[in-house]
C-alpha cells in the first residue's frame, strides 16, 4: 500500500511539472532578464475635460477681484504608472475624492464649498460640487452681498478612442447698489441686483491617440445670463478641434469656432457674433521650438487676419530661455463678462462690442536651482478698448465706453523654494496707455504687485499662506467731469489650515489687515477687516 501511494505521488508530481513546462512554452530559450525595476511611462495623450468652460472675459487689462475668502483648493491627481505583476508598487500620496469647507465670519459671512468625485470602474466618472459665499456690512447700508452655484459634470469612454464630455452648472449672484452719495437717502427702487446663470455643455473626444497619432474634440456650449432688471443673453459656441502629432514631437493643428450670443433688454436687441478658424503647427527641438499659424476671424461684415507666432530659444539650458510672441483676437465685451467685470454695469448696457487686440511680446524665463522666473515687455493694439463711466441717469452704475489706442506692458513673475516646503514669490504688472480719444484709462488699473508665502509642515497637516497685493488708484470721472483718482489698495492678507485627523481640520482666512478703505469702482467702498473660520474634511 506505502508502494502505491509513493507511485501515485510520483505520477502526480511529474504530471503538475510538465503542466508548468506546457504552459510556458513560448519563452524564448537563454533570454529571460530579470528586471528589479520598472517604470513604464504612458504616451502623452488628450486630456478630457470634466467641467464645464466658461466663455473668456475681457482681458486686455488684469484686475483683483476682491472678496472674503480663499479659493476653493483644486484636486490633483497622479498620471498612472504601469508595473509587472509581482512587484510591490511604490507608495503613493494620498488622494482624496469628497472635500468639504465650512465656515462663518465677519462681517456676517458664511462659506460653503463642497465637491465629489465619483470614479469607479465603470466608464462613467462624475464631478459634483457646489458653493456659496455671503456677507452683510450692517455698518454700511446695503453692502452685502451673496454668491451660490453648482456643477456636475461628467466623462463616459465608450472605448479607448471615443470618450462623451457633458456638464451642467447654476450660479445665482445678488449684490446692492450701496454706492450712494453722502446725502442720498435710497431714492431708487432697485436697490439689488441678482444673475442667474445657467450653462450647459457636451462633447466628444478620443482619450488616447488615435492610430496616426491623431487626437480629436468636438463640442457645443450654452449658457443663458440673465438679471431681474429685465436684461438676458443666451449664448452658444461650436468648436471643433483636430492634432495631427509628426514625429512624436510636432504638431499640426486646427481650430473652427462659432461663437454667438445674443442680449435683450427692455428697450433692444443686441447681436454679437464671432467665427474663428485657426490653423498652426509647432515645430519642436531640444533647444528651441516655434509654433506659428493665423486665426482667420469674422465679425457681421467685417473679416480680420491675426498672425500668430510663438518662438522659445534656451540660451543656456533651462536656466535661461528667450521668447517671443505674436497674437491677435476677437474678444467679447457682451453682458455677460461685462457683468462679471463689473457687477454695477447698467441693466441696459448702450453697444456692446468685440475687442480687437494684437499683442507683440518678447521676453525671458527659466529656472535656476529652486528659482523661476519670467519676464516679458510689450505692446498691445486695441480697437474698442473697454473703459466705464457713470451712467448719465443713475450714478451707481456703470456703461462701457469704447477707444482705440495701445497698451505698453511690463510684466513679471517669481516664484521660489528656499528651504524644503517653503514657497515664496511674487509678481508685477505696469501698463502704459495711449488712447486715441479719452483723457486717460477710466476705471483700469496701471499698477498691479503682490508677494505671497506659502508653508507646509512636513507630515502635511499645517499649511500657512500669507498674501501682499498692491493696485493703483484708478482714474474716473467726478461729478464735475473732471478726471480724478480713486485711493489704491494695500492689502494684506493671512491664512492656515490645519488637520487634526487625516480626514478633519480647521482653516481660517483674514483679509484686509490694514483695513484699507479702497474703492475699484467709485463710490464702491470694499470691505474693511473681514475673515472667516471654520471646518474641513476630505474623504
Amino acid at each position: 500500500m506505502k508502494l502505491l501511494r509513493k507511485k501515485i505521488a510520483l505520477i502526480t508530481l511529474i504530471t503538475t511539472f510538465a503542466s508548468l513546462c506546457m504552459a510556458q512554452n513560448d519563452l524564448p530559450l537563454n533570454e529571460i532578464e530579470v528586471i528589479k525595476h520598472f517604470d513604464a511611462r504612458l504616451i502623452e495623450t488628450q486630456k478630457v475635460l470634466a467641467s464645464p468652460r466658461l466663455p473668456e472675459a475681457d482681458t486686455s487689462a488684469r484686475i483683483f477681484q476682491y472678496q472674503i475668502s480663499i479659493e476653493n483648493p483644486k484636486f490633483t491627481y497622479l498620471p498612472p504608472q504601469i508595473r509587472p505583476l509581482g512587484l510591490r508598487p511604490e507608495a503613493q500620496p494620498k488622494s482624496y475624492r469628497g472635500f468639504l469647507r465650512a465656515g462663518y465670519g465677519v462681517p456676517n459671512a458664511f462659506l460653503g464649498d463642497i465637491s465629489y468625485l465619483i470614479v469607479n470602474n465603470n466608464p462613467l466618472h462624475l464631478l459634483v460640487s457646489g458653493h456659496h459665499q455671503s456677507a452683510n456690512n450692517k455698518k454700511n447700508n446695503l453692502q452685502k452681498f451673496s454668491d451660490s452655484g453648482g456643477v456636475i459634470a461628467g466623462n463616459y469612454f465608450l472605448s479607448k478612442t471615443l470618450a462623451i464630455t457633458g456638464g451642467l452648472g447654476y450660479d445665482y449672484d445678488r449684490i446692492h447698489f450701496y454706492g450712494l452719495k453722502e446725502d442720498d437717502d435710497t431714492p431708487y427702487v432697485d436697490e439689488s441686483r441678482s444673475y442667474k446663470t445657467f450653462t450647459a455643455n457636451v462633447g466628444i473626444g478620443n482619450p488616447e491617440r488615435l492610430n496616426g497619432d491623431i487626437n480629436y474634440r468636438a463640442s457645443v456650449d450654452f449658457y443663458n445670463h440673465q438679471d431681474d432688471l429685465a436684461a438676458k443673453e443666451t449664448g452658444i459656441s461650436l468648436l471643433i478641434q483636430g492634432e495631427k502629432w509628426i514625429a512624436g514631437k510636432h504638431l499640426l493643428a486646427l481650430d473652427i469656432n462659432a461663437d454667438l450670443s445674443t442680449l435683450k433688454d427692455s428697450e433692444q436687441k443686441q447681436d454679437l457674433d464671432n467665427f474663428f478658424l485657426h490653423p498652426s503647427f509647432s515645430y519642436r527641438q531640444r533647444t528651441f521650438s516655434v509654433t506659428g499659424g493665423v486665426n482667420f476671424a469674422a465679425h457681421q461684415e467685417d473679416f480680420f487676419i491675426f498672425p500668430a507666432l510663438d518662438v522659445s530659444v534656451q540660451l543656456s539650458g533651462n536656466r535661461l530661455v528667450a521668447f517671443a510672441e505674436i497674437d491677435g483676437d476677437l474678444t467679447k465685451n457682451n453682458f455677460r463678462s461685462l457683468s462679471t467685470y463689473n457687477p454695477y454695469i447698467h441693466q441696459r448696457i448702450d453697444e456692446i462690442r468685440n475687442t480687437e487686440h494684437r499683442d507683440y511680446f518678447a521676453g525671458v524665463k527659466g529656472s535656476i536651482g529652486k528659482l523661476e522666473y519670467n519676464a516679458k515687455a510689450g505692446i498691445s493694439a486695441l480697437k474698442n478698448l473697454t473703459l466705464f463711466e457713470p451712467d448719465r441717469f443713475d450714478y451707481r452704475k456703470f456703461q462701457p465706453l469704447y477707444d482705440d489706442g495701445n497698451i505698453i506692458k511690463i510684466e513679471g513673475e517669481v516664484r521660489a523654494e528656499p528651504i524644503a516646503q517653503l514657497q515664496v514669490g511674487g509678481s508685477l504688472a505696469k501698463m502704459f496707455y495711449d488712447l486715441d480719444v479719452q483723457e486717460t484709462h477710466w476705471h483700469l488699473p496701471g499698477l498691479q504687485a503682490s508677494v505671497f508665502s506659502s508653508f507646509t509642515s512636513g507630515n502635511k497637516k499645517l499649511q500657512v499662506n500669507g498674501t501682499l497685493f498692491y493696485e493703483n488708484g484708478v482714474p474716473y470721472l467726478n461729478e464735475d467731469d473732471e478726471e480724478d483718482k480713486l485711493k489704491g489698495l494695500f492689502d494684506v492678507s493671512l491664512g492656515a489650515d490645519y488637520y487634526f485627523t487625516k480626514n478633519i481640520g480647521a482653516f481660517i482666512q483674514v483679509n484686509n489687515l490694514l483695513g484699507n478703505k479702497h474703492q475699484r469702482w467709485e463710490r464702491y467702498t470694499v470691505y474693511g477687516v473681514n475673515g472667516v473660520a471654520g471646518v474641513l474634511v476630505r474623504l
